[in-house]
């Protein structure tokens, strides 16, 4: 199990914010989750994932609070915490409550967006969320798997009518639940299965507002049997011109677009959620940044878990769910894509490969590169984009 070793004012403040949020229920947390129910839990599901909707009444209920931290090279720990509430209902997804340093999504706290639910009895019925609440897993006790967090709570609810009919909950203040193992980790995978996808949703649709416009610049690589990479940093809604580097992140934006006379159908190799489909797909697979001054070109990749693997061949369903598909001279826009913050901290789902994030000050060329290999993808191929400026300056 995870140890982390935490300021007595931090623990205060992590137990008073789980009494205030509610993250695990009220009352005594081991009844919480056998609360009796007259719902067949099991045959709603099954139903719901035959006419792929969420049921009338129904309300899933993802809710943690958390605190983790990660040791820079200097050996100075630092701490990370996050609060979030999301709930689906039939058809919308409400963020009711987000608090992460520097996330934008903390000012959209209290809204809601459009969603298509019809995966989400699928992904509780796949992810096992009846059997996790059985608590008949074996293995050791242990919590947070898939995350960087040690501290805090986190849950997944479903309630009908009013009535919780399902509670998963791992915590360890301000006592102590935990999974055995084997239910650790399917807890883990599905509530980050989940929480991504309501992500998704909010940062695909406010992302629609940065991309690029006529004036801006985009570079584009070579063509590679009709499809073609380009990257570009854009111009906000506000009119405000954008950097590639503002001093702290590094952001790109990513285009692509077919050159071809026939449609092209792909599918990334790296997914940063199974339940979005293509619209999670990752579409660059590194970036290069090599100084303008000479020397050995630095490489920054996604360490972010892949929601869906290439190890077994996917389904006539799943290849039409992951698959992008571009018509004859229409193209794909991914605004800053990539998010990076070049420093000590690793703390990004982009990292440098090794032990440090750090990015030495200077001018580099910037490219992208994208292979896609995976089974079933109509196209393969790798495309390289066409080369940025960017001056990496001020890293602490």
């Amino acid at each position: 199990m995870k140890r982390l070793v935490l300021p007595i004012h931090v623990l205060f403040l992590l137990a008073a914010s789980f009494l205030i949020t509610g993250t695990v229920g009220a009352g005594d947390p081991e009844n919480s989750s056998k609360q009796a129910t007259t719902i067949d839990l099991r045959a709603v599901l099954e139903k719901g994932k035959e006419t792929g909707s969420l049921p009338e009444g129904f309300i899933i209920r993802l809710s943690g609070c958390l605190q983790g931290s990660q040791e820079e090279i200097s050996g100075k720990p630092v701490f990370d915490q996050l609060v979030e509430t999301w709930e689906f209902t039939s058809g919308r997804v409400t963020l009711t409550k987000f608090e992460h340093k520097n996330d934008p999504l903390a000012d959209l706290q209290g809204e809601s967006r459009l969603i298509d639910s019809k995966r989400l009895c699928k992904d509780l019925l796949e992810g096992r969320a009846i059997e996790i609440q059985e608590r008949k897993g074996i293995g050791p006790e242990v919590g947070f798997i898939g995350s960087h967090y040690d501290l805090g709570s986190r849950s997944i609810e479903v309630v009908c009518e009013g009535e919780t009919v399902l509670h998963l909950f791992e915590t360890n203040g301000p006592f102590l639940r935990f999974f055995r193992e084997s239910d650790a980790c399917a807890f883990g995978a599905l509530y980050e299965r989940l929480t991504s996808q309501a992500k998704g949703v909010f940062v695909r649709q406010a992302s629609k507002r940065t991309s690029p416009s006529q004036s801006d610049t985009i570079a584009w690589g070579e063509a590679v049997n009709g499809l073609q990479m380009g990257i570009y940093t854009g111009t906000e809604t506000d009119g405000n011109r954008q950097t590639l580097f503002d001093g702290g992140t590094l952001r790109v934006g990513v285009q692509l677009r077919n050159t071809g006379k026939s449609p092209l159908r792909f599918i990334p190799a790296t997914f940063s959620c199974a339940a979005l489909g293509s619209d999670a797909g990752i579409p660059v697979t590194k970036v290069i940044l090599t100084p303008s001054k000479g020397g050995e070109p630095l490489s920054i990749v996604y360490a972010g878990h892949n929601h869906v693997s290439d190890e077994e061949p996917l389904d006539a369903d799943e290849l039409e769910h992951f698959s992008t598909e571009l018509a004859p001279g229409k193209s794909l826009t991914f605004p800053y894509w990539l998010e990076f913050t070049p420093g000590e901290s690793r703390e990004s789902r982009w990292q440098r490969p090794g032990d440090s994030n750090l990015i030495p000050e200077g001018t580099y060329h910037l490219k992208a590169e994208l292979i896609v290999d995976r089974k079933g993808s109509e196209w393969k191929g790798m495309l390289t984009s066409g080369s940025l400026e960017v001056d990496i300056r001020g890293i602490e």
